[in-house]
């Protein structure tokens, strides 16, 4: 038998097998859960990229017997009377013991069609930096980028509950 002509019918029979056994064993959902967020992803691109309709506020709060002073900056996003992005950013100043230090704080909720598809949060104290994403369908979570653990869990129903209510207030 000649080498070269094992190698063909190894490469024209055998090998198109293995390659779909191995397609198949990637489980669907994964595939799906993935394809989702890159729509996910193409929404709130088209969400960033929109002329909406901005309204913006502000709270400044000072604590001197906590040590605590912030100013909380809180942005909607609105095309006609449908909410499309709610964004708070913090930044707050905390004195203990003679130091001050400094913690900045972001969250930004994406909806559509009143649904809340995703939230990115952004925190950075002192030299740390953290950001994590949630993706949501359905009224629940699909995927985020926090290990997922039972605080993860947590926090994704928080985010959750907490996006029904800005909907509430807003609509």
């Amino acid at each position: 038998m000649n080498d070269n002509s094992y190698l063909q019918r190894m490469t024209k029979y055998v090998l198109p097998v293995l390659v779909s056994i191995f397609l198949h064993s990637v489980p669907s959902h994964a595939q799906d859960a993935g394809s989702k967020v890159k729509q996910i992803d193409s929404l709130v691109a088209a969400i960033n990229r929109s002329n909406l309709k901005v309204q913006s506020d502000s709270i400044k709060q000072n604590q001197p017997l906590v040590g605590m002073s912030s100013k909380t900056y809180i942005t909607i996003a609105l095309d006609g009377k449908e909410l499309k992005k709610y964004t708070t950013r913090i930044n707050m100043l905390m004195t203990e013991d003679g130091v001050t230090r400094q913690m900045n704080t972001s969250t930004i909720m994406y909806f559509d069609k009143g649904a809340l598809i995703k939230v990115e949060e952004f925190t950075q104290k002192d030299d740390l930096s953290k950001a994590f994403d949630w993706y949501f369908e359905s009224g629940k979570p699909l995927y985020y980028t926090l290990p997922p653990d039972e605080v993860a869990d947590e926090r994704a129903e928080f985010l959750l509950s907490m996006a029904d209510t800005v909907l509430k207030r807003v609509q």
